[in-house]
């Protein structure tokens, strides 16, 4: 955690993930992103990226506050760091996580979708129980988009309980949302991800939707069926919206759900992700992933789940 108050110059021990050099108005900067192993930052430094060579090492970071806004002032490599104890995961076994996940898949009773959801989980499972599941904004570090999954997942076997839903069809929809992500993002060791070619020129929902297509030829399924159309629609619609990147807006009652539980838990995460940067009982600065809001740290457990 990274917890400054205004005025505050504090040392902390780091990996440095990523250092992208930037121009502004008047000098060349660098944004650097910085983890502790539990909490995640990005701060700037008035340095051009060569005068910082410090990627992919752990360091001792000198952190200041001022109005508001927190600066680097300079870092010393830490000798006996070791990358790899400061490399930021999700907060789940993969086993367990790969476990829920092919639980839910035998449950299902329609065939189709059973047997389309099994054949990608398992032939991409490798990457799938380590993906990250973002670039930025959300579920950005190791095993983030299997944690992200089974969040989703977790929450529809109660709201199937309480409305009449396709069972079946917003689980494996839930399951394979973001399976176009293994594709659009290449992740290095430290979890950093960038866009591949695919993935800046098609996106991961229609790259997500051409892979149902694909595993519908191998497993020898109807791709215009009924069932398969609207799995691919929900995949096409889970953003909600076209300006947020949804090729179609949500037309059935389980591409909405779809849609809200994969927000909620974005939304949520950031929320979690904020307060472990903030004091408790005291405001974040606004943030512009929650349309401006700033953030309340209420001091709640983050890893009660």
């Amino acid at each position: 955690m990274f917890l400054l108050n205004e005025g505050e110059v504090k040392v902390f021990r780091v990996l440095i993930k990523h250092v992208e050099e930037k121009k502004g108005s008047r000098n060349v900067y660098s944004n650097v992103v910085f983890t502790d192993g539990e909490a995640e930052m990005a701060a700037n430094i008035w340095v051009s990226a060569t005068e910082f060579p410090y990627e992919g090492k752990v360091v001792d970071l000198t952190l200041t506050m001022k109005n508001g806004y927190i600066n680097i002032k300079g870092a010393v490599i830490a000798p006996d760091g070791d990358p790899a104890e400061y490399v930021r995961h999700a907060p789940i076994d993969p086993d367990q996580g790969m476990n829920m996940i092919y639980r839910c898949i035998s449950g299902m009773n329609n065939p189709d979708l059973k047997s389309i959801t099994e054949y990608l989980i398992r032939q991409n499972e490798p990457d799938f129980r380590k993906w990250t599941a973002a670039k930025s904004v959300h579920h950005n570090y190791l095993n983030g988009l299997l944690y992200h999954i089974c969040r989703i997942i977790a929450n529809i076997k109660t709201l199937s309980s309480v409305y009449a839903l396709n069972y079946d069809l917003l689980m494996s929809a839930a399951i394979l949302h973001d399976i176009g992500k293994l594709r659009e993002l290449q992740m290095d060791n430290l979890g950093n991800a960038e866009y591949t070619i695919e993935g800046n020129l098609y996106g991961h929902l229609y790259l997500g939707a051409v892979m149902i297509r694909e595993a519908c030829s191998a497993c020898g399924i109807d791709e215009n069926s009924k069932t398969i159309q609207l799995l691919i629609h929900m995949i096409l619609s889970h953003h909600g919206k076209m300006e947020y990147g949804a090729v179609k807006t949500p037309a059935t009652r389980e591409a909405y759900v779809l849609h809200i539980l994969d927000d909620l838990d974005s939304k949520l995460w950031i929320y979690e992700d904020t307060m472990k940067n903030t004091e408790p009982g005291t405001f974040s600065q606004p943030n512009r992933w929650l349309d401006g809001a700033v953030v309340y740290n209420t001091d709640a457990n983050l890893n009660m789940h």
